[in-house]
């Protein structure tokens, strides 16, 4: 079930990232990137969240690995990326979602949109959550387990 939820993971930090690459793209072809980030600095947020989503998705690549060295500086680099990376995706879902409630149309044209909207913001703000947990949870677990394998503990 673990691991299983490690692929899931791997595969939702793909789409987001695919997403994030595709939006850049379609933002930036029609303007120069610097001229364009100038004018609007909120275009950093999909940039900063794409370049996380990377470091997120090699974190949960290295999760799937038997062993981990939890001292290295790879890991600790690791982890605080994908840190980083879901509270800065929880508290650009729960932005979203508020800037969306303020901006509701009542038409029925707008609703079905707005309906798919509403639920891409709930599935991020979800997968945000899932993330910070998982990550929590599977640090404290690799963090018993190196306590396990301790010199100390070899003789008792």
């Amino acid at each position: 079930m673990k691991k299983f939820k490690r692929i899931l993971f791997c595969i939702l930090l793909i789409c987001f990232f695919f997403l994030g690459i595709y939006i850049l793209l379609e933002e930036f072809s029609k303007h120069n990137l610097t001229n364009r980030i100038k004018e609007d600095p909120t275009l950093l947020i999909p940039v900063f969240l794409t370049l996380f989503s990377i470091v997120s998705l090699l974190y949960n690549i290295n999760k799937l690995q038997k062993s981990l060295i939890l001292q290295s500086s790879i890991y600790k680099i690791l982890r605080i990326g994908d840190v980083v990376f879901s509270i800065s995706m929880f508290l650009f879902s729960i932005l979203s979602i508020y800037f969306f409630a303020e901006s509701l149309d009542k038409t029925t044209l707008e609703f079905n949109h707005q309906l798919l909207l509403w639920s891409v913001l709930l599935v991020f703000l979800l997968f945000s959550i899932f993330l910070f947990l998982d990550n929590l949870l599977f640090h404290k677990e690799q963090e018993h387990i190196f306590k396990k394998d301790s010199i100390d503990e070899i003789g008792q």
